[in-house]
């Protein structure tokens, strides 16, 4: 079997798998459910624990644009795509709630802190180390060699 045959175009074409519909068709789903976006953010974490190079436009660029010089493989780099995306989302859903608890957080300390100046100033922050004078430190008569 000719894999360059021309007339087999149209099977291949046929049985592509539908990757990125597929995964749009999940993501619609899973934000419909309850429990929907933790699913997705779940799944977003792993993900980038397997492909960390999601988090990188340069890389998934160079891979997209080294996809569209293979014609029999633009699926792949649709399904790459879409997967970038949503990663991109998520990615921003998560840095959105993380800054959301942190400002409760924060208002949450203040409340408790009962309001004082230096407190509220370094809200989320640890307090500096307490500073230590400085003192000379002797080694053993190393102070008196010329």
């Amino acid at each position: 079997m000719d894999e360059a045959d021309p007339d087999l175009e149209d099977l291949r074409e046929e049985f592509k798998p539908p990757m990125k519909q597929r995964l749009q068709g999940w993501i619609d789903t899973a934000t419909t459910i309850p429990g929907g976006a933790n699913t997705l953010l779940s799944v977003f974490k792993k993900t980038v624990d397997t492909l960390p190079f999601l988090l990188g436009n340069d890389i998934v660029e160079e891979l997209l644009s080294r996809l569209s010089d293979k014609p029999n493989k633009h699926h792949v780099g649709d399904a790459l795509e879409a997967l970038h995306s949503f990663a991109k989302v998520q990615r921003k859903k998560f840095a959105a709630s993380m800054e959301k608890k942190r400002r409760k957080d924060a208002a949450k300390n203040a409340t408790n802190t009962s309001g004082s100046s230096a407190s509220s100033s370094s809200v989320g922050f640890p307090p500096p180390p307490p500073l230590v004078a400085a003192t000379f430190q002797t080694f053993g008569g190393i102070e008196d060699v010329d």
